[in-house]
C-alpha cells in the first residue's frame, strides 16, 4: 500500500511524507510489514504552491473591477504564509504619500484599530519619504523582498522609523508586544519601474519566511494586476472625457470603423438626423434613409469614396449634402471626415441650413443690388448728359450733386464749389427759392419762374421745376432742381 500521510511537529509546521507498507515475512516465519517513509514536503509544497499561483493568477483576470484588489492581496497573502499578519499600502503618485488600503490577519485590524484608536484602513504614512535621505529606496530596490530585524533588538532601522515618524514610538512597541512580531518582510508592487504600493508581513519571533519565492511570484502577479488596472481605469477616463468633450459638442460626430459600421455618434448626431446606431448600425444603411433618392445618394456614395482616396490621414475631407431626416424635414449639411491613424473615421456634422438659405439670399440681394446699380448707373449718366441743369438737394435743402450744365449755368468749375451749399444761395431772392424747397420736401411739386444769380454776381431768369425724391417706403428723401435758363436781367457792378 502506498499513501501520503501528513505530520505536524511542535511549531505547527506541516511535513509530507510518501508511506510505502509493503507486507514482510521475517525470518524465524512471523508476518509483519516494512513501512518505508520518503519525506516530499518540498514536492507537495511545489505543488501546492503551483497551483496556488495558477488560482491567483485566474482570478486576478477574472477579478471585477469593482472588487477590493487590496483585500484580496493581503488575505492571499496570509493564506500563503498562514500565521502572518499583513497589510498594503497604495501609493498615491499625485500627492506622493502612501495610503492602507488592507491589513489582514488572526485580530490584527481589530487590535490596530484599538491601539492607534482608528481604522487603520484609510491612515496615511509619509512612506515617500523612504526615496529621500537616509533610506534611498528606489523602484528597483523595493521590487525585491526586504527583511527587517525588529525584535529583539532591531538588525537596522527600529519599527518607529520604518512607520516614518507616523505612529508614536509608544504605540509602534504596542503594536510590536500585542502580537508578538520579531520580523517584517516588505516588497513593493513595481512593475516596468513603477511603484503601485507596499506589501508588508509581519512574523512572529521565531518564525522564517517559507515559500519566499512563492510569495515574490505572487508579488509580482499583483504588480502586473494593478498596472493593468490602473491602465484601464486611465482608459476609462480618458474615454468619458472623451465622450463628455464630444457629446457636449455643438455639431453631431459620429465614430465609423473599417467595416463602415458605427462605433460611436454622440446626442447631437441623433437629434439632428433622428436617426441612430439602432435604427442603422452601418453607412450603407444610413446612408440609404438620409438619401432616399438612389441617384442622389449614389452621387454621396462616389464622392466619400473619392475623396477617401485622394486623402491621406489627418487631412479634413469636407462636402456639403442635403439630407432628409427622420421627421420628414430636409436639411443641408456640412460633413468634415477625417481619418484617424488607425483607421477610423471621425465624422463632424455641421446644419447649415439657415447658413445656406441665408447666403441663397444675400446672392440675390448681390444680383438685386448690381442691377440697381447698373440703373442708378443709367440714371445717372442721364442727368450729367442733359441739357438741363439739375442739382439733387438733401432734406435740409442742402445740394449734394450737380450736373456739368448746372455748373455751366452759375459759371462754376467744379462741383465742389456747389456742393454743400444750401439751395437758396443760388438766387436773387433767397426766401422764394427757400418756399419752392419747402413745397416739393412736403412731398408736393414746385413749379415758377425765379432770378439765378451766377458766379461772377451776373442775374438771369430761370424755370424751375422742383420734384420731391421719394423712397419704396413712400418717405420723401429730398428734392430734385431742373432749371432751365432764360434771358440775362442786368450785371452787378
Amino acid at each position: 500500500m502506498i499513501t501520503d500521510v501528513c505530520c505536524r511537529n511542535d511549531s505547527d509546521r506541516e511535513s509530507f511524507y510518501q508511506m510505502q507498507v509493503i507486507p514482510t515475512t521475517f525470518e524465524d516465519g512471523e508476518k509483519g510489514c516494512t513501512i518505508v517513509l520518503e519525506d516530499i514536503t518540498e514536492r507537495k509544497r511545489y505543488i501546492r504552491n503551483t497551483m496556488f499561483l495558477a488560482r491567483t493568477a485566474m482570478d486576478l483576470v477574472d477579478l471585477p473591477p469593482v472588487e477590493d484588489i487590496y483585500q484580496y492581496i493581503v488575505d492571499r497573502l496570509t493564506e500563503l504564509v498562514p500565521g502572518a499578519r499583513t497589510y498594503l499600502f497604495a501609493h498615491d503618485e499625485v500627492d506622493r504619500q502612501f495610503v492602507i488600503r488592507a491589513v489582514a490577519g488572526e485580530g490584527f485590524r481589530e487590535g490596530l484599530t484599538e491601539l492607534l484608536r482608528r481604522d487603520p484602513v484609510g491612515l496615511v504614512l509619509p512612506v515617500a519619504r523612504a526615496f529621500d535621505a537616509p533610506y534611498h529606496q528606489t523602484p528597483h530596490v523595493m521590487r525585491g523582498m526586504q527583511e527587517f530585524v525588529l525584535r529583539p533588538e532591531p538588525a537596522s532601522w527600529p519599527f518607529y522609523d520604518l512607520c516614518f515618524g507616523a505612529i508614536p514610538k509608544e504605540v509602534c512597541e504596542e503594536i510590536l508586544s500585542r502580537f508578538n512580531i520579531g520580523t517584517l518582510w516588505t516588497a513593493g508592487l513595481v512593475w516596468r519601474e513603477q511603484l503601485f504600493g507596499i506589501a508588508g508581513i509581519f512574523l512572529e519571533q521565531g518564525e522564517d519566511l517559507e515559500n519566499r519565492e512563492t510569495v515574490e511570484s505572487f508579488i509580482r502577479q499583483v504588480s502586473i494586476a494593478l498596472a493593468r488596472r490602473q491602465i484601464e481605469e486611465r482608459f476609462r477616463l480618458s474615454g468619458e472625457r472623451f465622450r463628455g468633450m464630444v457629446d457636449s459638442s455643438p455639431f453631431a460626430v459620429a465614430l465609423i470603423d473599417h467595416g463602415g459600421r458605427f462605433v460611436y455618434v454622440n446626442r447631437k448626431f441623433v437629434e439632428v438626423f433622428g436617426y441612430g446606431p439602432d435604427d442603422a448600425p452601418t453607412c450603407s444603411e444610413w446612408f440609404r434613409l438620409v438619401f432616399p433618392d438612389a441617384g442622389y445618394r449614389q452621387e454621396a456614395i462616389e464622392s466619400w469614396h473619392s475623396d477617401l482616396e485622394r486623402s491621406v490621414a489627418g487631412q479634413i475631407r469636407p462636402r456639403a449634402f442635403t439630407v432628409r431626416c427622420r421627421d420628414g424635414s430636409r436639411k443641408v449639411i456640412l460633413f468634415r471626415a477625417v481619418t484617424l491613424p488607425d483607421g477610423t473615421q471621425y465624422l463632424t456634422c455641421e446644419d447649415i441650413t439657415e447658413e445656406a438659405r441665408t447666403y441663397r439670399l444675400l446672392l440675390a440681394d448681390i444680383a438685386d443690388l448690381r442691377h440697381r446699380e447698373q440703373e442708378m448707373l443709367l440714371k445717372d449718366r442721364a442727368i450729367a448728359s442733359t441739357g438741363r441743369a439739375v442739382a439733387l438737394l438733401d432734406l435740409d435743402g442742402v445740394v449734394i450733386y450737380t450736373n456739368p450744365a448746372y455748373l455751366t449755368l452759375w459759371g462754376y468749375r467744379t462741383a465742389e464749389e456747389v456742393r454743400g451749399s444750401h439751395f437758396s444761395r443760388f438766387w436773387e431772392h433767397p426766401e422764394e427759392a427757400r418756399e419752392a424747397v419747402r413745397t416739393a420736401l412736403e412731398g408736393k411739386v414746385w413749379h415758377g419762374k425765379l432770378t439765378g444769380i451766377r458766379s461772377g454776381g451776373e442775374t438771369f431768369r430761370a424755370d424751375l421745376l422742383g420734384t420731391p425724391i421719394i423712397g419704396r417706403d413712400g418717405r420723401v428723401l429730398g428734392m430734385m432742381a431742373a432749371v432751365t435758363a432764360g434771358r440775362v436781367k442786368d450785371e452787378r457792378s
